[in-house]
């Protein structure tokens, strides 16, 4: 398996979007599924995690992740080099919190990572977030 496998199977889901109210997202669903926790039902619960995490899953590879992006931190080798098909990790409302993101690396500038992610404005796709917000970088496939 090679990294970029994980990025081909990751696009398959670019454009799938939370819908609000009392009907869900079945694809979004099934991404806690895969995961590991078919208790959620929803798509409402914050789930990037739960997408990098099916993505890996749906590939064969299973890690301590959980559905809190920093968890990703300690899921996996760490590493300062990221290739496209790693997984980086963001802090969210502030570095020493408990809030984050979590997708896969794309690339990255002087100014920003660009990261292929779910829950990225409520659906899959690929944004750009300041590289200031960078917590580390794992390796998806090893």
């Amino acid at each position: 398996m090679r990294k970029l496998d994980t990025i081909i199977e990751a696009l398959n889901y670019v454009g799938h979007e939370a819908q609000f109210g009392p009907l869900h997202n079945s694809v979004i669903v099934d991404f806690f599924k895969f995961f590991g926790f078919g208790g959620i039902k929803n798509d409402e619960t914050a789930w990037c995690s739960a997408f990098v995490g099916s993505v890996l899953s749906r590939m064969g590879l299973r890690t301590n992740a959980n559905l809190l992006a920093r968890s990703w931190l300690n899921a996996l080798p760490k590493t300062d080099s990221p290739r496209m098909g790693d997984i980086c990790v963001l802090w969210r409302d502030k570095k020493e919190g408990i809030y984050g993101h979590v997708g896969f690396f794309i690339r990255k500038d002087d100014n920003f990572v660009y990261l292929l992610g779910g829950n990225q404005g409520n659906k899959v796709g690929i944004d750009k977030f300041p590289i200031s917000r960078v917590l580390g970088y794992v390796v998806a496939i090893v």
